[in-house]
């Protein structure tokens, strides 16, 4: 019965969380930027489960100092810590379910090229590739010489 109530525990944990956390941002983030906002997004992830830990190990601590471990500071108690914990838990599935676009049964480029077609110039941050066509061999050269962004005065080939 163990084994079976562990391998329900890893199915809904990864069922949520994992999917929100790194499948979803693999496929909504522009090709161009995916690593650095996907490495982004997980890392929001991690900072979130630090802070619910933390913020959990408080507030699930007695209300009366008699009853509360030594080295901590009283809470609100395990209840109303589980009852926040839940309402949060539906707020987050709320906004999830009506922010985040639908990608099932759709490639990557075709998530991408909806994007481009939606932009209303309305002032929206939008990321688009750069496109530019060298005019002379010199030129050609010159459009394949780029800056590292860490280091600016570094020219990579």
């Amino acid at each position: 019965w163990y084994i079976v109530l562990y391998a329900l525990t890893f199915f809904s944990a990864n069922l949520g969380p994992n999917t929100t956390t790194f499948i979803l941002p693999a496929e909504l983030f522009p090709a161009r930027f995916r690593s650095t906002c996907h490495g982004i997004s997980a890392a929001a992830g991690k900072v979130g489960a630090l802070v619910g830990s933390v913020g959990f190990l408080w507030a699930s601590q007695s209300r009366d100092r008699g009853d509360v471990q030594a080295g901590y500071e009283p809470g609100i108690g395990m209840m109303y810590a589980l009852v926040i914990l839940g309402a949060i838990s539906l707020l987050g599935l709320v906004v999830t379910y009506f922010f985040t676009p639908e990608t099932m049964r759709r490639s990557l480029e075709e998530n991408e090229s909806e994007r481009d077609q939606n932009q209303d110039g309305d002032g929206g941050m939008c990321f688009q590739e750069l496109t530019l066509t060298p005019k002379s061999p010199g030129s050609l050269v010159s459009s394949h010489v780029s800056t590292s962004p860490i280091h600016p005065h570094r020219f990579s080939v």
